[in-house]
């Protein structure tokens, strides 16, 4: 039976990605179909491995926050490169750390040209289940939001339903303000990473009308936690297996 196997953030962390795909028993000739929730770079040991091995086993990913800020450079080197000879040459309003400048320097043609390529969403009709990397805005149609609101979805106002910004030099929950998966009550299942909500357990909110589950499983692997797939048969089960990280890669 073919498999639609859903793996939580990487971030940077090839040993445990591979270690993963190794435990689950993936089999593309039987069908499966691996799709990561994104976040695929930062932090971890090994983000162009992770990137290369995932575009070279024709992995499929939606586009996390992480990854769209590379994406995001890399447009701005291409202008500025462009205008090396030029009066006044482009200057890239983007400043990248050492650890980054490594990991972009090491990202060939290809793998920018994949990342590029990667989608705010994939949904699986047949699961009516939507893969998202953060979240979606609760009260609105899930499909055709705004690409930020899928990279960065964690807290809704209370208020409006509206994004509320996260402070990241705290990452405290803001003041009137509900995590997104707990005022969620669209007719679709939703996949999402992002938010590292337990280090051990992913966590599957069901909807208060019961009509569709939302399941995180971003278990902080480069924290020290673990790396989560969440694996969907075609009947619509589901079960979840892992792998520990091998040491705490980053830390707050």
């Amino acid at each position: 039976m073919a498999r639609t196997i859903i793996v939580g953030d990487t971030h940077g962390c090839l040993n445990e990605l591979k270690g993963l795909i190794d435990k689950v028993g993936y089999d593309p000739t039987c069908g499966d179909r691996v799709i990561l929730v994104g976040d695929m770079v930062d932090r971890g040991p090994d983000s162009c491995g992770v990137v290369r091995f995932a575009r070279e086993n024709k992995f499929e990913s939606v586009c996390g926050n992480h990854d769209n800020k590379f994406i995001r450079y890399h447009g701005h080197e291409v202008k500025r490169l462009a205008s090396l000879d030029a009066p006044r040459p482009y200057k890239n309003p983007m400043r990248f750390n050492e650890d980054k400048h490594q990991t972009y320097n090491g990202l060939t043609q290809e793998d920018h040209d994949w990342l590029a390529s990667l989608p705010d969403f994939i949904l699986l009709e047949s699961l009516k289940t939507l893969v998202v990397h953060a979240g979606v805005m609760p009260g609105r149609d899930p499909l055709g939001q705004p690409g930020n609101v899928y990279r960065h979805c964690r807290y809704v106002s209370d208020k409006d339903l509206s994004l509320v910004n996260l402070d990241t030099s705290t990452y405290a929950k803001p003041e009137g303000s509900t995590f997104w998966a707990d005022l969620y009550d669209g007719g679709l299942n939703v996949v999402h990473g992002h938010h590292v909500i337990d280090m051990e357990n992913p966590k599957v909110t069901t909807t208060k009308t019961g009509s569709g589950r939302v399941f995180g499983i971003d278990t902080g692997c480069c924290f020290g936690g673990r790396l989560t797939a969440a694996i969907f048969n075609e009947d619509g089960g589901h079960e979840f297996v892992q792998v520990a990280a091998s040491k705490v890669y980053y830390t707050k």
